[in-house]
């Protein structure tokens, strides 16, 4: 019975949730033209001019796209509200084991990510393949990653992750230009040949829809801190 009424207040909240939008740059637009395309509804748009969390308060749930400097404040502010959140901000992970002990302070849910594209959490499953393959045959490898030139962060979260990901056994070369949403491609090099593998974002719609999936996900946790990864790996059970 109570699996039942929570199924049921799981798809009541997917029909219309309510949401606190932490940040209003391209990336908070997207989300919140996702947001009214699939009948969500944005009731507080938290910016650097007007800071007033008071509109988070009727929020089932609050998504930080804001900057890397306002990242702790807003995990404080929003946690005095008892909110879950999604933290998609980047450039500020040097500070994570203190969000963590907030987290864990305040036992409530919280998921970072600095990439919300479901492509990308499964391309990077592959590059974790690829690389156990590549290694035992001495290929070299190499990363490049492509942003806009209003990214500021170099390299961006993404390519940190995907640093890690093939062990730090190579760097990435960052390239800020054009519009470029995000390109990431890794090279494995020997001296007979090169294979590439590219992940390509279009546009930013798949971070926005992926960060909404995440939002729902986060509503189903009680508490913790979370990453993209987790939700990934509930969704292949």
């Amino acid at each position: 019975m109570i699996l039942c009424l929570r199924i049921i207040q799981i798809e009541i909240i997917r029909k219309k949730m309510k949401i606190g939008l932490v940040g209003y740059g391209k990336m908070g637009q997207s989300i919140a033209d996702i947001c009214q395309e699939q009948g969500h509804q944005v009731i507080a748009r938290i910016t650097s001019r007007k800071r007033d969390f008071s509109q988070c308060e009727r929020a089932d749930v609050c998504i930080d796209v804001s900057s890397s400097e306002a990242v702790l404040d807003n995990i404080k502010q929003i946690h005095a509200m008892k909110k879950p959140l999604i933290v998609g901000t980047t450039g500020w992970e040097e500070q994570v084991d203190e969000a963590k002990f907030l987290v864990e302070k305040n036992c409530l849910p919280l998921l970072f990510a600095p990439n919300f594209s479901i492509g990308m959490h499964l391309f990077q499953r592959v590059l974790k393949q690829a690389c156990q393959l590549f290694t035992p045959f001495n290929y070299s490898i190499a990363a490049l990653e492509m942003h806009h030139e209003n990214k500021q962060d170099k390299p961006s979260g993404t390519g940190k992750t995907l640093e890690k990901v093939l062990k730090n056994s190579c760097q990435t070369l960052s390239i800020r230009s054009g519009h470029y949403p995000g390109n990431h491609t890794v090279f494995f090099d020997a001296p007979e040949d090169t294979v590439e593998m590219t992940h390509r974002a279009r546009n930013r719609e798949g971070f926005a829809r992926g960060a909404l999936e995440a939002a729902l996900w986060i509503l189903t946790k009680e508490k913790g801190f979370f990453t993209f990864d987790d939700f990934i790996e509930e969704k292949m059970l």
